[in-house]
């Protein structure tokens, strides 16, 4: 992994057997490549993806329920 900074930019590379598998901007909803590297050469299996994503989903909705602007407009739910 290579990571480069300029000010407040940071731009990570991903390489694997010195080939860049991926450069994507995490502030960007875009689809890793990484991913789709990790499944194409057998290191993931596509359920292992599907579950990884779930967790990612998950770990998102929670952060947002959580923010503290985001909990005074949405009521927390009755269990």
């Amino acid at each position: 992994m290579l990571k480069l900074t300029a000010g407040s930019d940071v731009a990570v590379i991903f390489f694997e057997g010195g080939r860049v598998v991926s450069t994507r901007d995490r502030r960007r909803n875009a689809r890793d490549p990484l991913k789709t590297f990790l499944v194409q050469t057998g290191y993931i299996t596509e359920a292992q993806l599907k579950q990884i994503e779930t967790i990612e989903a998950e770990s998102r909705r929670s952060a947002v329920s959580k923010s503290p602007s985001r909990r005074a407009i949405v009521p927390a739910a009755k269990g």
